[in-house]
């Protein structure tokens, strides 16, 4: 018996020794591999790997890689290496206190600085110096069958306008000023009312008598919990403002629907966030809400209702826009049970903005329209997978049918205008080619059996276009563009755009369709 022990002890030296060796060994072969080998074993853990010709060499040498390092916990500022994360690397405040919470940064790298170091040098050598440039070969001016002109009658609201929707039963446009406040307008232009506050709406929507509307709390990227999801109630004389969810991450789209068997409605908010972010139901229960998280990531951007499976129950489409992008369907499988599923899976360059669904071939499936044209997180490069793409529903699966190339674009519509049987599409870029081509941040694709032309307005420099709504605002039974402005300058903007910006101060323009005229 007294063997026993010792047996015990000497097993467990020859497991230890064995799996010292095994380390050892495995430490060898990580150095011997290449530069492309080890990015293949690290930068595809967290998205889709990453080809080095998604973007030019400056891009990755100055902008994404020392970013990615970071998350695998090589902190450099591409001069020199720190052995911790700089605290002013993090948002100050509660942000920045769930950012550290959450582990989103390792505390011991997850590889060395040589190996690091390799993955750097492939990515920047096998880069081209520039992205190639696609470019609609014609934008034409003036749209056959519209008419482009102010929608304003006065100058109360600037041309920094977040979000924007119409109410068909009032006949009345509300505008978002980004930290001005809510402005209501008749359809003909005139104002009506005014509520002023320090918000950052960026979509809102009218039910019955309430403007129900999403503050994202901050313009840029952030993880501070100051955003809410609000109520304006349009009774009185005097809007007034009720918070119904508060302490949200930087949220930037919602949507109301029934999603359970009872008679109330869920409620789905995208949380963007800078580093953190979720989307998820709040359920109204009582006088209180119940949150279910259905997935905590950051980056989501744009969510629909719609019964994907046709099972009687409205399913879940959400599109995440950082990082890990592509589009989710959560499937309801009732009780306010989802499971998630990515049908589409994009990569982490593509910047993805906006999606719809839309029954885009007309077979009585619901399809999905993508735009892909973020160009915010570094100096814009024109790029060019940038553009709308459709893709058709296959069963339960999604194919690509359709790329409109358009650099930055940032929202996409698809109607039939024409009222000729098929959809013609509707883009607005935030990001376009300022210098090349400054016809495409705004174009009107008409199509022609699948074939489209493109056309924009005179008024396309007029202002930093950034949203639009399609409806009919003269209520003619043809559907109209009210086109808003957004005129921030960033980097790849001109002076001389900018300047005429200034001088033509233009925060609204109507498209108005002229076919029932």
């Amino acid at each position: 018996m007294k063997l026993l022990p010792w047996l015990c002890y000497l097993l467990a030296l020859v497991v230890l020794l064995q799996c010292k060796s095994d380390i050892q060994r495995s430490n060898e072969e990580i150095k011997q591999l290449t530069g492309k080998e080890l990015s293949k074993r690290y930068c595809a853990s967290c998205h889709l790997y990453p080809q080095p010709d998604q973007l030019d060499k400056n891009t990755w040498h100055q902008f994404v890689l020392p970013r990615m390092a970071a998350f695998m916990g090589i902190y450099t500022d591409g001069r020199q290496y720190f052995d911790t994360m700089p605290d002013q690397w993090i948002e100050p405040g509660e942000g920045g206190e769930r950012v550290r919470r959450a582990h989103i940064y390792p505390k011991k790298p997850i590889l060395s600085r040589e190996e690091w170091t390799k993955i750097f040098d492939y990515y920047v050598q096998k880069a081209p110096s520039k992205l190639s440039r696609t470019y609609r070969s014609e934008i034409k001016l003036g749209i056959p069958g519209f008419e482009s002109k102010p929608f304003l009658t006065n100058s109360v609201i600037s041309p920094l306008i977040q979000s924007v929707t119409f109410d068909s039963k009032s006949k009345r446009i509300y505008l978002a000023e980004m930290e001005g406040g809510l402005f209501t307008y008749s359809s003909e232009g005139r104002l009506v009312n005014t509520f002023r506050g320090e918000r950052f709406i960026v979509d809102m929507r009218v039910e019955g008598t309430t403007l129900k509307a999403l503050d994202m709390g901050s313009r840029i990227a952030s993880d501070n919990p100051k955003g809410s999801y609000l109520d304006y109630d349009l009774e009185g004389k005097v809007m007034t403002e009720e918070s119904r969810i508060s302490s949200l991450m930087r949220p930037v789209a919602a949507v109301e629907g029934q999603l359970d068997d009872d008679d109330d409605q869920e409620i789905v908010i995208c949380e963007f966030g800078n580093l953190l972010g979720q989307i998820s139901v709040y359920d109204p229960e009582q006088d209180s809400l119940k949150l279910i998280s259905l997935n905590i990531d950051d980056g989501y951007v744009s969510v629909e209702l719609a019964d994907m499976n046709q099972d009687g129950t409205a399913d879940i489409v959400a599109l995440q826009g950082n990082s890990n992008e592509g589009i989710d369907i959560f499937w309801n499988e009732g009780d306010l049970q989802f499971r998630r599923e990515r049908v589409l899976t994009f990569q982490p360059t593509s910047g993805s903005t906006h999606m719809n669904l839309v029954d885009y071939n007309q077979d009585g499936k619901l399809d999905i329209l993508y735009c892909s044209g973020d160009n915010g997180d570094y100096t814009p490069i024109n790029k060019p997978y940038h553009g709308i793409y459709i893709y058709l529903s296959e069963g339960l699966a999604f194919k690509q049918s359709l790329f409109l190339p358009m650099n930055g674009v940032y929202q996409a519509e698809a109607q039939d205008f024409d009222q000729d049987g098929d959809l013609d599409i509707v883009a607005v870029a935030f990001h376009p080619d300022f210098i090349n081509s400054p016809r495409s941040s705004f174009q009107y694709f008409e199509n022609k059996q699948n074939q489209f032309e493109s056309y924009t307005v005179s008024q396309y420099n007029h202002a930093r276009w950034m949203r639009f709504m399609v409806e009919d605002i003269d209520m003619d039974d043809d559907m109209d563009i009210l086109l808003t402005a957004m005129n921030i300058k960033t980097p790849d903007v001109p002076a001389d755009v900018a300047s005429v910006w200034r001088s033509k101060d233009l925060p609204v323009l109507l498209i108005e369709n002229q076919l029932n005229k």
